[in-house]
């Protein structure tokens, strides 16, 4: 039987909609939450199949269960519902993604619609034997549509297919051809099938032919050498007896998930290596981080402080600390725990 999590501190709403999802069907159970800290407590122990959310509710709102959602849990759809609908506030929950939207009052009709569409809409198949880059051409030769669900160890992605065009895409904090891009050059992706798409067209604008050529050179560099070095601001570090802990560290950030791209400064300050998922280098200029590595070691070492967090006007969020001789700068996704981060590494 499948659950459907209501979140809303509004007990008449929940009892409403519990009681016609009830009549409309036996084959589902609804669970009920006040707020988004119940919501999030439920959705990490239950096998929850559809989550429908208000915003505007105390302890935890809707908009951090959807970032949650998105950031630990990202199969689950999402119904977003709200009295207070503005435009700031749907461009706001766009940025972050949803399966639906309504405005209360609600239309149950419509709500209940697209409620029992989602979760009928079953996992279709998994790929076998075939590449990813030879069944997305495949999809668009076809004309499918379809939602694809990928995985490569940690990292997790969406593609979205609208009468074989990709029209979405989605992993982490990257949308659109970012992230298609990015997930076309993952190695050992599983993949699977669902049927229908919940995305409009327009999102994305290149063809599947130039996101498969983009992703397939990022596979390329991930396969050979993924800490490429600007030449004119990096100095690479000399072999010493650190050689091995640098390695462990660069490994153990790597496959870290929810680490979007890091760089890595020397005991002098230089830049030695930097990664980027995105393929693209840190937003911010290399030389605003050495001028940070100058004083990382005053600060940390004498035990004043563990880590930095710095929000970025793009919202990306961004953690600075020391590891042995090193002073590293992650970007993160939200929900990233920096604190059993540091752990792992200290391990």
């Amino acid at each position: 039987m499948k659950k459907v999590l209501i979140a809303d501190n509004d007990s008449v709403t929940c009892s409403m909609l519990k009681r016609v999802l009830m009549d409309f069907s036996g084959e589902l159970e609804i669970v009920i939450a006040g707020n988004g800290k119940e919501a999030s407590d439920i959705i990490g122990k239950d096998d929850i199949s559809l989550v429908i959310t208000e915003l505007d509710m105390p302890v935890m709102d809707g908009f951090e269960l959807l970032s949650y959602i998105h950031s630990n849990h990202s199969h689950i759809p999402v119904f977003v519902m709200t009295a207070f609908g503005t435009p700031e506030i749907k461009a706001r929950i766009d940025v972050i993604g949803y399966a639906g939207y309504f405005e209360k009052p609600l239309n149950i009709e419509s709500l209940t619609k697209h409620i029992f569409e989602e979760v009928n809409s079953e996992i279709e198949g998994r790929i076998n034997g075939i590449s990813l880059p030879s069944y997305l051409q495949i999809v668009e030769k076809e004309r499918k549509t379809c939602t694809l669900l990928l995985t490569s160890g940690e990292k997790k992605g969406k593609l979205f297919f609208l009468n074989g065009e990709l029209v979405s895409a989605e992993t982490g904090i990257l949308k659109n051809e970012d992230a298609a891009s990015e997930i076309v050059g993952w190695n050992g992706t599983d993949v699977s099938i669902k049927n229908g798409c919940r995305k409009k067209k327009g999102a994305i604008k290149q063809s599947l032919k130039n996101i498969l050529m983009e992703g397939l050179k990022n596979r390329k560099k991930n396969s050979t050498n993924a800490f490429l070095p600007e030449r004119a601001e990096i100095t690479k570090s000399k072999p010493n007896k650190n050689a091995s802990a640098s390695t462990r560290l660069k490994k153990i950030l790597k496959s870290t998930g929810g680490i979007i791209e890091y760089v890595i400064f020397n005991d002098k300050g230089s830049l030695t290596a930097r990664y980027s998922r995105s393929g693209n280098v840190l937003k911010c200029r290399a030389s605003a981080y050495l001028k940070f590595a100058e004083h990382l070691n005053d600060l940390v070492s004498g035990g004043i402080l563990r880590y930095i967090v710095l929000t970025m006007e793009n919202n990306l969020r961004y953690i600075m600390f020391k590891y042995k001789n090193s002073g590293i700068a992650i970007a993160v996704e939200p929900g990233f725990k920096a604190d059993d981060f540091l752990k792992r590494i200290s391990a």
